[in-house]
Formats: structure tokens, sequence, C-alpha cells
């Protein structure tokens, strides 16, 4: 095995990997910041990784807001969104403090159509 450039004659190959891992509405073709895939002795796509553009949110809130003026934010926050899906980003991601995640995750949820996603982890890369 052995990795090279990904090359759009790979994009194929590439979402069948993601269909059989359960992510078949995946677009590869879009967004896409670098890609390689790694490749058996025959020349066979068994691997890939795709870098992507993501936008990350960080809500930064004034400790003093009561509930209700957070929601309020939050209700303002979300309708800007689109103007993220109009520079042609498919989602947004957020990571919540896992000591409010459960009950802010709920609230996302309920009262935004927010999903929980895949388990995240961080390289620091500088």
């Amino acid at each position: 095995m052995h990795s090279r450039p990904f090359q759009p004659s790979d994009l194929l190959h590439v979402k069948q990997l993601a269909e059989s891992l359960g992510h078949p509405d995946e677009d590869f073709s879009r967004m896409i910041e670098h890609a390689e895939v790694i490749v058996d002795d025959d020349g066979r796509v068994v691997m890939a990784l795709v870098a992507r553009r993501t936008i990350y949110l960080d809500m930064l809130t004034d400790p003093s807001l009561t509930p209700a003026q957070k929601m309020y934010g939050l209700r303002l926050c979300e309708a800007k969104l689109p103007v993220l899906a109009d520079k042609g980003h498919r989602e947004v991601l957020a990571f919540i403090d896992p000591s409010i995640a459960e009950r802010f995750g709920r609230r996302l949820q309920r009262s935004f159509g927010w999903m929980r996603s895949r388990p995240c982890w961080c390289k620091r890369l500088l």
C-alpha cells in the first residue's frame, strides 16, 4: 500500500467507502481543502483522508445574561446561519463544554433542529 494525492477519478471509490461506513450523503466534491488516498498494490483505493473546510462555531456569552436572554441571542444567531449556506457550506459544528453538553445539546435539538454528530478529537498542528 502507498499514499498518493486524491485525483478526480477517485471520487466514485471514495463515495463507495463513505457509503460502506454508513455515510451515504457525504459530498466530497465540494469544500475539499486537501485529500489523500491509500491504494493497494493493484491501485485500488482502500482508504481516503479528506480534509474539508468546516465551520466551527464558538458561542461567547456574557455570564450575566439570563437564560431567556441567552435563548433570544441563540435565535438571532441561528437566523444568520443561511449566510454560511450561501457561501457553500453544508454544515456547521459546535463543540460544547462537557459540563453543559447534555442539557444544552437537548436544547439545540429541540429548539433549533441540531443533531448529535460524531465524537470529535483535536490534534494541534502548531
